[in-house]
């Protein structure tokens, strides 16, 4: 059982609501700002790794950018030993500021968190005024999945009508002598040899948008045999999140399966969505041996000032 602790009254207010989250949202590394931190020049090279295992946790949590203040929930979300945690807590935690909610945060990662809420609000109006503007041009009958200028180009413009050409007398007569003339070679060339078998055309598949929610079984197997490091569930939600947001035909796809599969093959060249398991297990030889694996793609990411993604990168 946790210990009950004592909030103060006078302690700050959370810097977002209690049901704040990120999800979707890359999480991404100022690697200069990083550096010249006072906590960073503390810090020996083995605890380094467990100073920014703190902002990777924390960036998925509810609220986003928080910890519980429980120094053993703290330390078994980002896997290291009770023990070492207690032993250098003062700088692992250095920074981490408690609120009136109870709860941990630190004003980097909160900045982070805010900007990420500033930047949806801007999206929501975007999409908002966009909604409005093509309702007022095109009106409320047309699909919103219709783009504006193919709408115009299919509905708004009349063929023309064809109109017929008098043949003159002779010059029909010839045209049934030739076409009689041909059809009984034709004939001729039909009796002579054998009809040739027709090749059969194979029917297109028509294009449609993705209807799943639910990530299918044996996609979740392809998924795992591919990339055994990969966080399939993560993957799926980015997946279907940014399918859905596509509007028009460039949301259509033909065959959603081989989509998917070219999606997991990118995500596993890009290295993002790893599962926690493997990220933990190359802080964990990092913090032992001091060097670098050429498998752990989190830390390679880490040290070339890349951005990191995925289930660390992502929370």
């Amino acid at each position: 059982m946790l210990p009950l602790r004592v909030i103060a009254k006078d302690l700050p207010d959370p810097p977002y609501p209690a049901e704040t989250r990120v999800r979707g949202w890359r999480f991404e590394i100022d690697y200069e700002r990083m550096e010249q931190s006072d906590t960073w020049a503390l810090a020996s090279p083995d605890m380094r790794p467990w100073c920014l295992m703190t902002w990777l946790t924390s960036w998925k949590q509810t609220p986003a950018g928080s910890f519980p203040n429980s120094d053993e929930l703290i330390a078994a979300r980002i896997g290291m030993d009770l023990r070492l945690f207690r032993a250098h807590r003062d700088l692992i935690m250095r920074g981490w500021e408690l609120h009136s909610d109870g709860r941990l945060y630190h004003a980097v990662v909160s900045e982070m968190v805010t900007n990420f809420l500033n930047f949806a609000k801007r999206e929501q109006k975007r999409k908002a005024r966009w909604r409005a503007e093509r309702k007022q041009q095109l009106g409320e009958e047309c699909p919103a999945s219709v783009p504006r200028d193919r709408h115009v180009r299919h509905t708004s413009v009349t063929p023309p009508v064809p109109v017929p050409v008098p043949v003159p007398e002779e010059s029909y007569s010839k045209s049934v002598s030739k076409t009689q003339d041909d059809e009984d070679a034709r004939t001729a060339s039909a009796d002579a040899s054998p009809p040739s078998p027709k090749k059969s055309t194979p029917p297109k598949t028509k294009a449609a948008r993705l209807d799943l929610t639910e990530i299918p079984d044996e996609w979740r197997a392809w998924a795992e045999q591919e990339d055994p490091n990969l966080d399939v569930q993560v993957g799926w939600e980015n997946f279907v999140d940014y399918w859905q947001g596509v509007a028009g035909a460039k949301g259509c796809k033909a065959n959603w399966l081989a989509t998917w599969r070219n999606n997991v093959r990118s995500l596993r060249d890009m290295g993002k969505f790893r599962k926690v398991k493997a990220v933990k297990a190359g802080y964990r030889s990092f913090a032992q041996t001091g060097k670098l694996s050429g498998s752990d793609e989190f830390l390679a990411g880490f040290c070339d000032d890349s951005v990191i993604d995925g289930e660390c990168g992502n929370g």
